[in-house]
């Protein structure tokens, strides 16, 4: 057993090299100078050489890699350059909300998939067991993209040009409120899952 976890946990810190060095190779292959996208492009050339030396940029690939490394593995992950901001903090204001999606979708991925199934266990081999069946089986070889675009053209700008009413409404985007804010995601990452889900209760 011991051998077992010794090497799951070899095998899960050499996947994470993996991917930290394809990370780093792929950020350097991209197009484009970041020290321009942060400064501008009519940045002083000047301006320009200081801010490739603070950041590191000037020295040989290897010294990068392992300064980026090492940084990385000690929490230091450096300033955003899209918000101008560190890193750890731009995820730790992003972990609260996706833990909440994450945590309304599952609520909701198992409420639609044990209802349906419990539905279609207790009418088995009947129509609406037949209706439900095919329903949830389309609904699994959509997108979840897909599905959540449906979503949002249908009960977003569809039903405001069909006037539906308002509790028949999801919002798309610049809604009040963390419920609001999280319906639409949620209904959409939930509804495929939750067909998915439906097919245990159904043949238990």
């Amino acid at each position: 057993m011991r051998l077992v976890v010794v090497r799951r946990a070899l095998l899960a810190a050499v996947t994470v090299l993996l991917v930290l060095t394809v990370t780093f190779v792929g950020l350097h292959l991209a197009p484009g100078d970041p020290v321009r996208l942060y400064l501008g492009p009519a940045a002083d050339p000047a301006a320009a050489e200081a801010m490739r030396h603070q950041l590191g940029l000037d020295r040989s690939l290897p010294v990068q890699y392992a300064q980026w490394l090492g940084r990385f593995v000690s929490g230091d992950w450096g300033t955003s350059i899209a918000a101008r901001r560190r890193v750890t903090g731009v995820l730790l204001d992003a972990l609260g909300p996706t833990i909440l999606l994450s945590g309304v979708s599952l609520l909701l991925t198992y409420v639609l998939g044990v209802g349906i199934g419990a539905l279609q266990a207790a009418r088995r081999k009947s129509r609406t067991d037949t209706l439900l069946t095919t329903f949830t089986t389309a609904l699994q070889s959509v997108p979840s993209y897909v599905l959540g675009l449906g979503l949002v053209l249908v009960f977003s700008y569809g039903a405001a040009v069909w006037r539906w009413p308002q509790a028949l409404r999801l919002p798309a985007i610049g809604a009040s409120g963390i419920g609001a804010d999280f319906l639409t995601p949620a209904s959409g990452s939930s509804t495929r899952s939750g067909t998915s889900c439906s097919r245990r209760p159904r043949s238990a």
